[in-house]
């Protein structure tokens, strides 16, 4: 079951529509966005999807990984995305506490050595957020998102965030940690 929520300007309740499919409830979530409505929510089995909620132009994140993928990345000023991970294909930042935990393992993860945190400014406009856990497949990106985020995965109660495109990042700098 998929739904629609939104509110009526000066008014307190919001107005609730239900759909079977998602095609019809993003078709209605997207109308409601489109004429000005304000605290859209748009409500499926696998997400909550907040107009405007989560990182927006100007949001600073980390990513995590080794000294010499963190030298290449701002070496060519350029994300490689993932094929796979919590969220589906994309490129993976996080606070800068789970972003130095990941850094600190990449070499058991098979990324390299030493540890090394790249610093970014994300730009976006919409964002899926998966309350109730990861999303593994990537479906999100069929809706016109830009980034998901989920608040855990079965790695960490730390939350993290997919990029779908290098496009809406801005590299920022780099810090080695360890082994530079």
């Amino acid at each position: 079951m998929y739904s629609v929520a939104y509110r009526y300007p000066l008014e307190t309740e919001h107005i609730e529509l239900h759909y079977a499919n998602s095609s019809k409830a993003l078709d209605t979530y997207h109308q409601q966005i489109s004429r000005g409505f304000r605290n859209v929510i748009f409500k499926g089995p696998g997400g909550t999807i907040v107009k405007n909620t989560g990182p927006s132009l100007g949001t600073r994140m980390y990513h995590g990984t080794s000294v010499e993928n963190a030298r290449a990345i701002m070496s060519t000023h350029r994300f490689h995305p993932s094929s796979s991970g919590q969220l589906g294909p994309g490129i993976y930042f996080a606070d800068l506490e789970k972003a130095t935990h990941f850094a600190r393992d990449a070499s058991k993860r098979g990324k390299g050595g030493g540890a090394a945190i790249v610093e970014i400014l994300l730009k976006t406009s919409m964002t899926i957020n998966f309350l109730d856990g990861p999303d593994p497949s990537g479906d999100w990106r069929m809706g016109g998102f830009d980034v998901a985020y989920t608040p855990h995965t079965s790695e960490s109660r730390h939350g993290e965030w997919c990029v779908c495109s290098p496009e809406h990042i801005m590299l920022c700098s780099m810090k080695i940690l360890s082994g530079g």
